[in-house]
């Protein structure tokens, strides 16, 4: 009898209506559903072999909150409610298998007081230490705590990361963009999807419209085309890749992907979900009239397109300290200067890289999409690896060697599209319209076009 109050007053506790054992009449007066749901609970707590409650299949961005929930449950919850969230000690309840949003609000309930009971004061305590994003994360682990977040944050297999698609020169300065061309775009249509050859990444053609962040990912998660049914939302790193920078309004190859806004809200969403600017329900977003990057609230509305893969993601960079000043990226095969120098500006930095001693490598300024591709979107402030980069300037932007493709140049778009062969009357007018470069933040991970007589800061790349 003793062992089946105990396991009352538990399961009314992870219920979120804390009863004092013997309280009958509030658990007389409760709902019958509620009351359904503290039988099982209890149940549960009794039997050898607990009952899962029934959720929804994981969406693939999961996978990613996963990850990051589990290493902070490990440290924080795991002591007590079990390694995998099972309530091993009788004191504390099972938190396996419960929906995300019900672990949040009972957090919550501890943090702000209105819940109390034995365990009200540790929890206030331990609910005090996380922020929105990692209640978020540790709350999707916990529903989903046998998630083979491996293979979900696995890099692609067969993955080569694209050229930006700039073919323009911008200056006479060795080192820029257009000097460099290793994986040249190639896109192939099937119909309603295309397949990026250097990515591994398959796409849908078509805009699928304006909506929310969650509505984008149950969007893509439903979406059965081109006989495929696996289609998930970008991440914001696979979004980039198929932006292309010798063009703008829109800033992509209109033969392939249609339905691009050269107006007006033109952004399309991609994850994870990050806190930017002390937001903490944020996605990330292109903005194809040019290619920027840029956080925005979930709550408004932005367009999709959903991509596939038949293995893991490109956003998480494969990193290892080479322990001669250098950092070997394994997803791209890029290696990066460990250490930074500031106050360049544009030509500055393309000089800079030009002259690196280092390694005995060749050095260069880093395109856009190379820059952005040592990022980490899992992380904030900065959004990069500081255990292997430890010398960081948070406080402004990086350099690319990306030169932006300004209004007065948009007829060059339609030239170079149609014809990608160099073209020097195209180039002349390029030099003398374009006076602003793409730079990275590595502080949040958004990105913007510069004057190139600006000065910031440079981090420079070798090819292995």
């Amino acid at each position: 009898m003793k062992k089946a109050l105990i396991a009352t007053s538990i399961a009314a506790l992870a219920f979120g209506s804390y009863m004092a054992i013997g309280s009958y009449e509030q658990f007389k007066n409760m709902k019958e559903d509620k009351r359904v749901m503290l039988f099982f609970m209890e149940k549960a707590f009794m039997d050898t072999v607990a009952i899962e409650p029934q959720l929804e299949p994981p969406h693939w961005q999961d996978g990613i909150a996963a990850m990051h929930g589990e290493k902070i449950y490990q440290a924080q919850c795991a002591a007590c409610h079990g390694t995998k969230g099972w309530g091993d000690n009788p004191m504390f309840p099972r938190l396996k298998g419960q929906p995300y949003q019900y672990t949040i609000n009972q957090v919550k309930s501890f943090a702000s007081g209105h819940r109390n009971g034995a365990n009200a004061i540790m929890m206030k305590e331990i609910a005090a230490n996380l922020n929105e994003h990692d209640l978020y994360n540790v709350a999707i682990y916990l529903e989903h705590a046998d998630l083979d977040i491996a293979s979900m944050t696995a890099p692609i297999k067969g993955f080569k990361l694209p050229d930006s698609g700039q073919l323009q020169n911008a200056t006479e300065t060795f080192g820029e963009d257009s000097d460099y061309i290793k994986h040249p775009r190639s896109i192939s249509v099937k119909g309603q999807v295309a397949v990026d050859n250097n990515t591994q990444l398959m796409w849908t053609r078509e805009n699928q419209g304006g909506m929310r962040l969650s509505e984008a990912a149950m969007h893509c998660g439903d979406l059965s085309t081109g006989g495929y049914n696996d289609w998930r939302l970008p991440t914001i790193k696979e979004l980039q890749t198929i932006a292309d920078y010798k063009n703008s309004k829109p800033a992509a190859d209109t033969n392939i992907f249609t339905g691009i806004p050269v107006m007006g809200p033109a952004g399309f969403w991609g994850t994870p979900v990050q806190p930017i600017d002390n937001n903490t329900n944020s996605g990330w977003h292109v903005g194809f009239p040019d290619g920027h990057v840029m956080g925005y609230s979930n709550d408004g509305y932005k367009n999709v397109f959903c991509t596939r893969s038949e293995s893991g993601q490109y956003l998480i960079p494969q990193l290892s300290d080479n322990q001669n000043g250098t950092v070997t990226d394994d997803v791209t095969g890029l290696i990066w200067q460990q250490a930074t120098t500031n106050n360049h500006t544009w030509e500055g930095a393309l000089q800079q890289c030009n002259s690196l001693d280092l390694a005995g490598k060749k050095w260069r300024l880093p395109s856009y999409p190379e820059l952005i591709s040592v990022l980490d979107y899992t992380r904030t402030r900065p959004a990069i690896d500081t255990s292997i980069f430890t010398e960081n300037d948070t406080t402004g932007f990086y350099w690319t060697s990306t030169s932006d493709v300004i209004d007065g140049t948009n007829s060059l778009g339609a030239l170079f599209m149609a014809e990608p062969e160099r073209n020097e009357t195209a180039q002349e007018s390029f030099k003398i319209s374009n006076n602003r470069a793409w730079g990275v933040s590595v502080d949040e991970g958004g990105a913007w076009r510069f004057k190139k007589d600006s000065e910031y800061s440079v981090r420079c790349v070798a090819d292995e």
